[in-house]
């Protein structure tokens, strides 16, 4: 079994069952979600599934990135760190 799902299997053992829905995605996901779920992930440990999260669900959220470029945009130092790096993450930079 590859590392990706067996870090998912543990990861779904000790998250929620409303986690567990927006993961496999019977449950649409909000960004917010996106972000703690991410989180929580990275900070467990489970790097391989970190990454294929981030591969799965970062492009249902192009419209808030959108909207945050704009916002760094006007001047929001803190955000364009944020979106640049978020943006050399998963690959689009």
């Amino acid at each position: 079994m590859e590392q990706a799902k067996i870090e998912q299997l543990a990861f779904l053992y000790l998250c929620s069952e409303h986690d567990k829905r927006l993961l496999l995605k019977k449950e649409k996901m909000l960004l917010a979600d996106f972000d703690r779920l991410t989180y929580l992930i990275y900070h467990l440990g489970f790097k391989e599934y970190h990454i294929k999260v981030w591969m799965e669900f970062a492009g249902d959220f192009k419209k808030e990135w959108a909207c945050l470029e704009a916002l760094q945009e006007t001047g929001g130092c803190a955000l364009r760190s944020l979106w640049k790096i978020t943006l050399r993450f998963i690959g689009w930079m």
